[in-house]
């Protein structure tokens, strides 16, 4: 079942619009959207590689722990704040370290953003703003995720702040809008900087080691999973 495009900021999908090279590597992820957000790398060394058959026949796009993919900042993505509320979701396969840092989706910067990753076996769901007008902190919402698995997985960001995995409820609470931010959006890794639950920031490195099958954002709560 295809999710509802209202509403929506953009749509990645690793069974179509991937751009690659004679090799299988990704130059450029089209937006299914109207609006235009693809994802890009030009970079040849740090790019992904897409494979046909990753699970259950479906395509996918491998970070091997070194390469990303940017997406250019938007207005209705992150530079056109405060955003009341804001929705991600990614279906990913995790590769043979669950242990190490890895971001899989951020956006934003030290200040203000949204970001999932993977760390000492749980992903991280998590939203902040630190912002003087507006500011509520940070929150993450975890779970545990086993290596070689595929799972789909929601963020909901704004005053009601929600997580899933794989349709499953893993955390739900009160936050609040997000702030503009020109610090990037990164898949596979970090545009700038981003924060982790610690209230560690870090730029760069970070990388997924894995594969990744859809990312969708929406201007709005959502249920697709």
């Amino acid at each position: 079942q295809e999710p509802q495009t209202n509403n929506m900021v953009f749509w990645l999908r690793s069974d179509g619009g991937v751009g690659t090279n004679s090799t299988g590597f990704v130059t450029n992820w089209q937006d299914k959207t109207a609006n235009g957000h693809a994802a890009y790398q030009t970079n040849a060394a740090s790019r992904p590689k897409c494979y046909t058959n990753v699970y259950k026949g479906t395509p996918g796009i491998y970070f091997n722990g070194t390469n990303s993919l940017f997406i250019q900042n938007a207005g209705d993505i992150n530079t056109n704040g405060p955003y009341a509320q804001k929705m991600m979701a990614l279906a990913f396969r995790t590769a043979d370290d669950t242990v190490s840092r890895q971001v899989l989706y951020e956006q934003g910067g030290t200040n203000s953003g949204m970001n999932v990753y993977i760390t000492n076996g749980y992903v991280y769901l998590g939203a902040w703003n630190y912002e003087t007008n507006g500011g509520w902190g940070a929150i993450w919402l975890s779970t545990p995720v086993a290596r070689d698995m595929q799972y789909t997985l929601q963020l909901n960001c704004g005053t009601n702040m929600s997580g899933q995995i794989n349709g499953v409820l893993i955390g739900q609470t009160n936050a609040g809008s997000l702030a503009s931010s020109t610090d990037g959006i990164c898949i596979g890794g970090i545009s700038g900087w981003t924060r982790f639950w610690s209230n560690e920031t870090a730029s760069a490195s970070n990388y997924f080691k894995g594969w990744i099958s859809e990312a969708m954002q929406f201007s709005n709560s959502a249920d697709v999973t």
